[in-house]
């Protein structure tokens, strides 16, 4: 990692010259350009919606979120039947003398003092967390209260200190950090990853990738029958998808390296049922899941660790066969709770197996905004959805929104992949979760908590980027939502149910007319200003049968952006409207970046309300700041790493020192190499003190800004960016690996 590099000596003597080329490069270089960049803060989840009105000038503004009097809270939260209550003071009672105060016929005792002047506790005996919230209400209400809410559990939210934590956008959409408040997980839980194996063996380190270190129980192998299931595939054929399933789901968490996992503490079992290309058979597949869960199947030692969970993030095509479906059945009965991906083919997941058999958690995924990502299944049989991605969407960070996780490309490093595959482990970590809690919970106790607990998506968030015609239910019970769940168990309550629908009366005559439905579609589905537009234009179209009323209610600015927006960057030329069935109007939005003081990518979500329902229409665009502080690259090193267990292999490594002028990009060219792989890392010891550290230049070449990527001779666009290091502890998403060993031996040698 960076830190690693904070006390490298290093002597700036060149073994090349990156003066003028006057021959094209050989089939032995490396070319690209090497610039300095500044580098731009991690995306972290979106702000909460803010309702402003467009003003009449056209200014589309944002304004803190309002205070309501209850708070705003959530059912799962209150403490059932206590209110904290400030009366206004001066009034003849007083507060310290007041032992009771009844609303509605509902007598609530004080049952102690608050810390607020004229406040205190009090309680309602027997009332719901519904009727406490109501309660509240009422008296807020009053003349002679003046403040009410109330009383509400609070738990510490954890964050942890893993340095790619702040990419790890699909653990805050499903609201793992107030999860973690209640647990964090327990190692008497075991989930079995049914997979392609992992890059891992129990008590092997060095053959271990760092995010599984001591997380790994003794497994085995169904495609190789023998009982090493290390995933001998590479990132390039099966992108070591076991293993990036696996850290989703118990990743190392709070020790500073990698990824955080939804579960800190739970084991996982490494089952391999898939070869190296990822391919594999159902009769694999069910002997692993039915020895997962420590059934004996023949011919194999038995399972010393069932699992509790099982994770199945692959499938096939068709529905669940007979047997298939025996299988899981006898697994279920044996307590082991089963996830499976509902398939990334944006069919009904009917289709796919085994998402389709019974006794299997089916999961569908959703993008970085909560919608249905566009290759994911759906369907009657889908449970609920997770997160999963979407590579083709660009997020405020301005990398693609997939699923960060560990991976194998040569070494350990960490990479972005998205699918279903992705959004079962996330619920498979959960369950686990909820596993560490109530040690006797049930599968379909769990999934009935994980039903009920989740977020609805409505038809507009379940038919995605690309309409399907699908209805809310379609994406089962919608997005999984951790820390509800959690409370539902912690409770000791049974989890919120809905109400069994009342028998149907007998049928009208004549037939009753359907109900109008109203809503309205939005083109394009995301706006994108780039580096120049200053005018979009948005088509609203009402796609039901009833008139429906709209207005533009403001922007969501991300948090993450590298600056504030000001009021007057964006407006409006007109604000709202109504839209007979079947009517489109378009609007035209203009960007103003003249405010604008910090270069970087800048998103936000415009805020319409249609009808009673909240919509939102993700915007983007960039912005560059002309900054004659940026330092040079004149000085800067080079070097061509062809990286050895103990550094760089001096025999085939080159370096070069870029000796233009007082620019901050130029075309580099790295000759003379030999065929092997080579790591491309430049630096450069702006402060001279013989160090890499705080404001030095550094950086390297990079296909996804996390891991440094090898290359082969002739390779060209190998651009590299170089970024100020600010701190001695630099930035959590630049992560070189084992190329800050390769450089340290590098330099120390020389």
């Amino acid at each position: 990692m960076l830190a690693s590099l904070v006390a490298l000596v290093l002597t700036l003597t060149a073994c090349g010259d990156a003066g003028t080329v006057s021959a094209p490069p050989s089939e032995r270089a490396i070319t690209g350009v090497v610039r300095v960049d500044q580098a731009l803060s991690a995306a972290t989840p979106p702000a909460a919606l803010h309702a402003t009105t467009a003003s009449a000038d056209g200014v589309v503004r944002e304004l803190p979120p309002p205070v309501t009097a209850t708070g705003g809270a959530h059912e799962d939260d209150v403490i059932p039947g206590e209110i904290l209550v400030v009366f206004r003071s001066g009034d003849d009672d007083g507060a310290v003398g007041r032992a009771s105060v009844t609303v509605h016929g509902t007598a609530l005792e004080r049952a102690r003092p608050l810390a607020v002047a004229d406040g205190g506790v009090y309680r309602a005996a027997g009332a719901s967390a519904a009727e406490t919230i109501a309660l509240a209400a009422e008296l807020a209400r009053r003349s002679d209260v003046l403040a009410a809410a109330p009383n509400r559990v609070v738990r510490a939210f954890l964050e942890p200190n893993d340095e790619l934590y702040e990419r790890l956008w699909g653990l805050a959409a499903i609201r793992m950090p107030s999860a973690w408040g209640v647990t964090t997980g327990s190692s008497d839980v075991v989930v079995a990853v049914v997979d392609t194996g992992v890059r891992g063996r129990p008590g092997q380190s060095s053959a271990t990738h760092p995010d599984l270190r001591g997380k790994l129980l003794p497994g085995y192998d169904f495609v190789d029958r023998d009982t090493d299931p290390f995933d001998p595939g590479t990132f390039a054929s099966n992108q070591t998808h076991g293993t990036h399933v696996a850290g989703i789901i118990a990743a190392r968490t709070n020790d500073g390296v990698g990824i955080a996992g939804v579960d800190w503490s739970a084991m996982v079992l490494p089952v391999r049922v898939l070869d190296r290309d990822g391919l594999g058979s159902m009769a694999d597949v069910l002997d692993g899941v039915t020895w997962a869960a420590g059934l004996s199947v023949t011919g194999v030692p038995a399972n010393l660790h069932p699992a509790d969970v099982i994770n199945v993030s692959l499938g096939g095509s068709g529905g669940c066969s007979s047997v298939e479906q025996l299988v899981f059945d006898r697994v279920a009965a044996a307590g082991a709770m089963v996830v499976a991906a509902a398939g990334n083919r944006g069919l009904d997941a009917s289709t796919t197996t085994p998402a389709s058999c019974a006794n299997v958690i089916a999961v569908g995924a959703t993008d970085r905004e909560g919608w249905r990502a566009p290759y994911s299944n759906h369907g009657p049989v889908v449970d609920l959805m997770a997160p999963g991605g979407d590579l083709g969407a660009i997020g405020p960070d301005g990398t693609p929104n997939g699923i960060l996780s560990a991976v194998d490309d040569g070494g350990p490093a960490w990479a972005l992949l998205q699918g279903t595959s992705m959004a079962a482990p996330h619920v498979a970590g959960v369950l686990a979760l909820m596993r560490s809690v109530d040690p006797t919970i049930t599968p379909p106790r769990a999934l009935s908590v994980l039903r009920a607990t989740a977020v609805p998506l409505g038809r507009s968030a379940c038919n995605g980027r690309t309409p399907a015609g699908l209805s809310g239910s379609d994406c089962g019970a919608g997005l999984l939502d951790a820390h509800a769940a959690l409370l539902a168990l912690g409770s000791g309550a049974p989890a919120p149910t809905p109400p069994e629908p009342a028998p149907p009366p007998p049928a009208p005559d004549p037939e009753p007319e359907p109900e109008p439905s109203q809503d309205v579609d939005f083109r394009p589905e995301r706006l994108d200003f780039g580096e120049r537009a200053t005018t979009l234009e948005l088509k609203l179209r009402n796609t039901g049968d009833t008139a429906a009323d709209w207005s533009l209610r403001g922007f969501s600015a991300w948090v993450g952006n590298p600056a504030s927006l000001a009021g007057g960057v964006l407006t409006v030329d007109v604000a709202s409207g109504r839209l007979a069935p079947g009517a489109s109007t378009t609007i035209t939005l203009t960007l103003d970046r003249s405010e604008l003081a910090v270069s970087g990518a800048y998103a936000l979500d415009l805020v319409f309300d249609v009808g009673d329902t909240r919509r939102s229409v993700p915007l983007h665009f960039e912005h560059a700041v002309t900054d004659t502080t940026l330092p040079s690259l004149a000085g800067t090193v080079l070097l061509a790493c062809a990286p050895t267990p103990s550094g760089c292999d001096a025999r085939s490594s080159t370096e070069i020192v870029v000796r233009a002028g007082s620019v901050t990009s130029a075309p580099y060219v790295i000759d003379g190499l030999d065929a092997t792989e080579y790591v491309v890392i430049g630096w450069n010891d702006l402060n001279g003190n013989g160090k890499v550290d705080a404001g030095d230049l550094f950086g390297f070449y990079s296909r996804d800004d996390v891991a440094a990527t090898p290359l082969t001779p002739p390779a060209r666009g190998a651009d590299v960016s170089l970024r100020v290091l600010k701190s001695q502890a630099a930035e959590a998403d630049a992560v070189v690996g084992e190329a800050v060993d390769a450089l340290r031996a590098w330099l120390a040698a020389r």
